[in-house]
Parts: structure tokens; sequence; C-alpha cells
């Protein structure tokens, strides 16, 4: 945690939540530390990789229209049926995109 520790007051609060969430069984791992000290340090000299997801999530949102405020685009399609039959298309279209179903989401909200 040592290597970590002094690049993660670069990340965004959301980025050392996964880290540490994330990375907590490695840590003890000189080589997974190695890699998670070359990550946050190219997270924190190449911001403009953070900038061009946050164009393209805020693309897939108008697209859609809806209001895509992170990466992961909810979007209500109802049934659990139809949630599946999404997940499936777009599966045979090369995007593996779960569909979320009740008990994680109240019957009727799949996405």
């Amino acid at each position: 945690m040592v290597i970590l520790s002094a690049r993660l007051s670069s990340l965004s609060s959301l980025g050392v939540h996964c880290l540490r969430r994330g990375a907590a069984r490695y840590v003890c791992s000189p080589k997974s530390s190695f890699c998670h000290y070359h990550v946050t340090n190219l997270i924190s000299q190449e911001s403009w990789r953070r900038r061009h997801l946050e164009q393209l999530w805020t693309l897939l949102g108008r697209r859609l229209g809806v209001r895509a405020c992170s990466p992961i685009v909810p979007l209500v399609v109802g049934s659990e049926a139809d949630a599946l039959a999404a997940a499936a298309a777009l599966l045979a279209a090369g995007f593996y995109v779960p569909a979320i179903r009740p008990p994680t989401v109240p019957a009727g909200a799949s996405r």
C-alpha cells in the first residue's frame, strides 16, 4: 500500500474507492503493487482518457434519450423477459450487457 498511497491523492474519490475495494486482496503482491502503481500513474498523467470516456457515456445517454452520469447507463426496459431479450441481442452484437432483474430491481423495472 505504500506505493499506492503516494498516487491516491491524484485520483477522484470514486477511483480511490474502487482501487481500495478491488485491489485490497492484491496489495501484498509486489507484482500487483507494481501494476497498480503504473495504473494510478497513468490515470493521473493521462486525464484525457477520463474526459474521452465521459464524452462517450454522454453521447450514449443522448442517443438513448436518458440522462447518463457515469459509464454505467441504466436503461429500464420493464419486464424480465424484455431485459433478457435485449441482453441476448446485445451479446449477439458483441456487447456484454447483462440484464438486471428482480430481486436486484423491483418487478417491472428490469434493465
